[in-house]
This record gives structure tokens, C-alpha cells and sequence, in this order.
């Protein structure tokens, strides 16, 4: 992982009323979330990209070098207000978040307090993983867990790829290496299957021994069934949702702190719409509201009972009764409580934690699908 006394190029774009005095240098800190977001819908000419914070903590000031620059700004522009430039080396220590390609400022070190827009660029942004990052991604020997290892090896991350059929995954594993031989020292397989308490337990103790610890998890291993049938519910719900929260209890702990956070990324595919169940809403924002796993676990084991019992349909389960969706329902509302329950953590020891539906991919599961 990057030193906190690692820099990175950052450049700012000020645009600052002329009516102000030129200053040789300016100082600002960030704005709010909430400020940021305001500013960015009343600016729509901002430059395309995500719009995020710089946070710099501590201190909370920084202070930068300005220089006259014109040849990014436009003739009208250029009538309305001069405009400068800004490049500097900045420590990583001070930065939060990755990709800061967008976001408002507050100008302090002029007699008049106003907001400017400020454009920031940082290449990918700050690089703040390296070979010593370690992720593990589930169900990786093929699909979309396959592709994940291998764009995150290419980015020079450590990655333990698993799967339940050791067979496969050493092959997976193999033909990656194989085709980019550079890889070989940052793809590794383990033997995951996460419907088996002792097979979890078993991957947490390779990584504590191997590594140490992990810094990012993604929950990608899925059963796909689009069935009524009650051992098909069973099979999904157990793989898609108590899988994924299996694995995610038995690694949290082996999560390492640092200045940029771990991450937890839930892949949760397509959900079920569940509008028309007013019970099963109000049950998911009390859970995330009290940050409370066990309103969820009630959630699906009621399922499954409905389906067993056959009143799936009667208690408003879902228009189609896919199992595959439903799965995916609980997983998105464990990841919320997760994510409720993880954000009280200290700055140095944050936990980003996600769910994500890549939409439709090219693969064997999209052609079960079809």
C-alpha cells in the first residue's frame, strides 16, 4: 500500500472573480457533502466524470501555488474572470477518497468568503494500493468473477481467486497466468465453497497466515435459479445471501486498517421489485435502522418457509418468484445493515462497503438466464 508521505500530481483550475485580488497563493478547505452535491446541480457546465470530495484531514487547510494559465479557457470565460492554474505534489495522507475528478471549494484566503469551482486531475486518482493490497474474489473461475481477478492483477493487486470446484479454479488460475505470465506472482486460488462453514474458515486462516489481512472482498459466488420449486429456494438462498454473509462475518475481522479503507463489494445481480409489499419494505428499513442483521435472516428463513409451505405468491414474495432475485433482495439489505453498522468506524479504520449490479454481462450465467 502507498506510504502516507507518497505524492500525487494535483492540479486545480480556479476560476476566481476579478473584482478579488490576485494572490500568489490560495487557501481553501472543503466543502460539505451536502454543499458539494448543491453546487454541482445549480453547475451543470462542470466537466464530465464522478464529482467527489477532496478531503484533506488533517490539516484541514491546504495551501497551493497559483500561476496565470489561459490556454483552457475559453474567450468568453476569459472576459468574465481570470483564470489560474495550479500544480503541486500533494501527500496521499492527506486525501480521501480515490478518483477526485470534480468538486466545490471554499476560498479562504480572500477578503470576500465565496465558493469556486475547482477541477481536479489525478490520473486514475491516487494509487493507493500496490502488490502488497491483497483482494479475494468468490466464484472466480469463470464469468464475471474471472474477469475481476484478472483486471484487478493488471492493476497490480495481490488476488485470491476461489471457487468451490478446485479443479476448475486452478485452471481458471493457470490459463491466466499462462496468457500473461507477468501475473504469476499476484494471482493465487484457495478452495472456497461458502456454503461450508469449515471450508470459510478455512480460506480466513490461509489469508491471516499468508498475508496477514485483506483489504478488499468481493462477494461474487452465485447459484442462478429461476424455479418455484422449494429445494431450488433452499440451494439459492443459501449460497446467494447466507454465503455471501458467511464469508463477509468470517473476513471482516482479517479487514485492514488504513488511511484509504478496506472495501466490501456485493455483487447482487438483478433484484425482484418488491414495491407492492409494504411489510417486507417497512421490515428492510427497520433493520437498517437499527443495524440489525437478525431482522434480515428472519427475512429469508420466512421465505423459504413460504415457499415450502406454498403461500409464496399469497404473502407477496415477488411477481415472478424467481429465487435468483429474491436471494439478491436479502443480500442488497444485509449490505445496507453492514454498511450501517460499519460507518461509526474511526477514520483510519473505514470500511466501504457496496452493492453493485454490473447489469448484463456476456456469460454462461446470462445464457441460463435467457
Amino acid at each position: 500500500m502507498q506510504s502516507p508521505g507518497a505524492t500525487c500530481d494535483l492540479k486545480l483550475a480556479l476560476k476566481i472573480p476579478p473584482q478579488l485580488p490576485t494572490r500568489s497563493s490560495v487557501t481553501f478547505s472543503t466543502a460539505s457533502v451536502n454543499e458539494t452535491r448543491q453546487f454541482i446541480d445549480k453547475n451543470p457546465n462542470l466537466p464530465p466524470g464522478p464529482h467527489r470530495l477532496l478531503n484533506p484531514h488533517p490539516p484541514d487547510l491546504l495551501t497551493l501555488p497559483l500561476k496565470p494559465h489561459t490556454a483552457s479557457v475559453s474567450e468568453s470565460d476569459h472576459k468574465a474572470e481570470p483564470d489560474f492554474i495550479s500544480s503541486t505534489g500533494v501527500s496521499s495522507n492527506l486525501l480521501r477518497g480515490v478518483s477526485v475528478l470534480g468538486a466545490a471549494a471554499r476560498c479562504l484566503d480572500f477578503v470576500e468568503m465565496r465558493t469556486v469551482s475547482v477541477t481536479y486531475g489525478c490520473g486514475f486518482g491516487i494509487r493507493w494500493w500496490s502488490k502488497n493490497t491483497v483482494a479475494v474474489v468468490t466464484g472466480s473461475n469463470k464469468g464475471l468473477g474471472r474477469a475481476i481477478v484478472l483486471e484487478l492483477a493488471r492493476n497490480g493487486v495481490t488476488v485470491v481467486s476461489t471457487a468451490r470446484d478446485t479443479a476448475r479454479g486452478l485452471a481458471a488460475v493457470e490459463s491466466q497466468v499462462k496468457a500473461e505470465p507477468e501475473l504469476k506472482d499476484l494471482i493465487h486460488f484457495h478452495p472456497l465453497d461458502v456454503t461450508v462453514e469449515k471450508s470459510v474458515t478455512q480460506l480466513a486462516s490461509y489469508l491471516q497466515n499468508n498475508y496477514g489481512g485483506v483489504d478488499i472482498l468481493i462477494n461474487n459466488a452465485a447459484v442462478q435459479k429461476f424455479s418455484e420449486e422449494y429445494d431450488d429456494a433452499v440451494e439459492t438462498i443459501e449460497a446467494n445471501y447466507f454465503g455471501a454473509r458467511r464469508v463477509t462475518d468470517n473476513l471482516l475481522p482479517l479487514l485492514r486498517a488504513s488511511p484509504f479503507g478496506a472495501r466490501i463489494v456485493m455483487q447482487v445481480g438483478q433484484m425482484e421489485n418488491f414495491d407492492h409489499n409494504e411489510y417486507l419494505k417497512a421490515k428492510i428499513h427497520e433493520a437498517v435502522g437499527q443495524k440489525d442483521e437478525s431482522i434480515v435472516v428472519a427475512l429469508a428463513v420466512k421465505y423459504l418457509e413460504d415457499v415450502k409451505a406454498g403461500r409464496a405468491k399469497e404473502e407477496n414474495w415477488g411477481k415472478n418468484l424467481h429465487q435468483y432475485r429474491e436471494s439478491k433482495l436479502f443480500m442488497n439489505a444485509y449490505t445496507r445493515v453492514l454498511a450501517a453498522k460499519t460507518s461509526s468506524k474511526l477514520e483510519h479504520q473505514k470500511i466501504f462497503v457496496n452493492a453493485v449490479c454490473p447489469g448484463a454481462m456476456k456469460t454462461d450465467f446470462l445464457e441460463e438466464f435467457k
